[in-house]
């Protein structure tokens, strides 16, 4: 399927207003993530969802081009439930929408992406993407849903419909923080890495992309993120998670940093974000890439770019965990996913390296 990306938001109201024909032919829905702020209450302090800047500004830009919209919200931050795909898909129906827009992080983003391709109403998707893990997540073959019962992420339906028109409209970067960029370089890196000690995508490919997150440390290294464009780091986080393998489809076992992420972020590590998580998994994976001959240089020059901005592993740590214990999650995980992944010896490689204090 072609995606139709839109730099800025700006052009998003543009391409809203030139295609009224088609986005306004029935009510859109707006699946928003919820800003959770302090409410003041007396002696304690509560908490109200309000939409998202990001949000808001979206719901403008459909007011100013008269197009009807409502929104909804999913029940969760993190990733969404198969309930809230029902709901929301029922919700759907009888608004009579045929557009859906999710915009904010992962819960918005993947309830959108799989009410769209449960649902034959949908004609088409917009993504506006708020956090690194949520555009990461555009680029990938199915959404990412919450099993309650095995408290574990599992994929959704497969990849999107051909019929479907598919936006991705990508925002101007928050420039006020380095630490989003810095998580969305080292994520990037940690699957693009992957993809190499896999060999399951063109080498070549894979190294360009990798020398331009390379470039761009050393942009940070020099104090010169700021000079980086939007659209390098954005392009960078849309390849990246087009590399992502689910392998419930593929001759091929899942990609290691997707299978650990998905099985660890909700237990042991539920503090962590997506990105955030993957981030950390990178001096592990280049662990891994150390011991392959053809690639050990390319990893120690990562090693000597990454300096002083590597992640701080030991907020990973957070306390003595079992190996073994996690292996059991992700092996959980593979049996409700129904695929394979890589040898033991390579995910506890990863874990181990990426859970020490310093490396």
């Amino acid at each position: 399927m072609q995606r139709n990306i839109i730099q800025g938001l700006k052009k998003f109201g543009g391409q809203l207003k030139e295609n009224r024909e088609v986005f306004g032919a029935t009510p859109i829905l707006v699946v928003e993530s919820a800003l959770r702020v302090p409410k003041s209450t007396g002696k304690r302090a509560a908490k109200k969802e309000e939409p998202s800047q990001l949000s808001q500004h979206v719901q403008l830009l459909l007011g100013s081009s008269g197009l009807r919209s409502t929104s909804t919200r999913p029940s969760t931050d993190h990733f969404p439930f198969q309930e809230d795909v029902n709901q929301t898909a029922a919700f759907a129906q009888r608004l009579g929408a045929s557009t859906i827009i999710g915009v904010g992080g992962t819960a918005a983003l993947e309830l959108a992406k799989s009410v769209a391709q449960e649902s034959s109403n949908f004609e088409e998707l917009v993504l506006v993407p708020g956090t690194d893990g949520a555009t990461l997540l555009t680029a990938t073959s199915h959404p990412l849903l919450t099993d309650p019962e095995q408290n574990a992420l599992i994929p959704g339906p497969a990849s999107l419909r051909d019929d479907l028109g598919f936006h991705l409209v990508l925002p101007e970067l928050n420039r006020s923080k380095t630490d989003p960029q810095l998580t969305a370089v080292y994520s990037s890196l940690v699957l693009g890495l992957d993809a190499i000690y896999r060999r399951d995508s063109d080498d070549k490919e894979c190294i360009t992309m990798i020398q331009s997150a390379a470039t761009i440390l050393e942009h940070v290294n020099d104090g010169s993120l700021g000079s980086v464009k939007d659209t390098e780091i954005q392009d960078l986080m849309l390849w990246a998670g087009s590399r992502m393998l689910f392998g419930v489809d593929s001759g091929s076992y899942r990609s290691i940093p997707l299978a650990l992420t998905c099985s660890l972020i909700p237990t042991t590590f539920s503090s962590y974000s997506f990105g955030d998580f993957m981030s950390c998994l990178l001096p592990g994976v280049l662990s891994l890439l150390e011991e392959k001959d053809e690639y050990k240089d390319l990893a120690l020059e990562i090693s000597s770019r990454l300096g002083q901005h590597c992640p701080r592993l030991e907020n990973l740590q957070g306390g003595a965990v079992s190996i073994n214990a996690l292996l059991a999650q992700v092996q959980t995980t593979a049996d409700l996913w129904d695929c394979q992944d890589a040898p033991d010896a390579q995910l506890e490689k990863v874990l181990s390296v990426s859970l020490e204090s310093n490396r």
